[in-house]
C-alpha cells in the first residue's frame, strides 16, 4: 500500500497523537514509540516476499507492552485492494 504525501501526513500525525495519549495499560507508562511495519500475507505473496500488509505499532518503552493497528483501517482500504495495487501499481 503506497501512501501519498497527504496520506503519510496523516500517518504521522495519528502516530504523534497516539504516543501523546497513549499510557500502558499493563505498567500505567507514558512513554511510548511508534513504527510501521510491513508483513507478507500468505499464499503468493509469502511465496514472491509482497508484503502488502502495513500496520503502526506503539509500544511502551518501560514495559514492551504493544499495540499493533492496522494502516489500512485509517484510509478505508481492504486487503483485497491492496493485493491488486500491488501487483498492477
Amino acid at each position: 500500500m503506497a501512501l501519498d504525501n497527504r496520506e503519510q501526513k496523516i500517518v504521522d500525525e495519528y502516530k504523534r497523537k497516539m504516543e501523546e495519549k497513549f499510557i500502558c495499560p499493563k505498567c500505567k507508562g507514558k512513554k511510548s514509540k511508534t513504527h510501521e511495519i510491513a508483513t507478507t500475507g500468505s499464499g503468493l505473496s509469502r511465496l514472491y516476499n509482497v508484503q502488502y500488509n502495513e500496520f503502526i505499532i506503539i509500544f511502551c518503552l518501560g514495559c514492551g507492552y504493544t499495540e499493533i493497528y492496522n494502516k489500512g483501517v485509517l484510509f478505508g482500504r481492504d486487503a483485497a485492494r491492496d493485493v491488486v495495487d500491488a501487483i498492477f501499481g
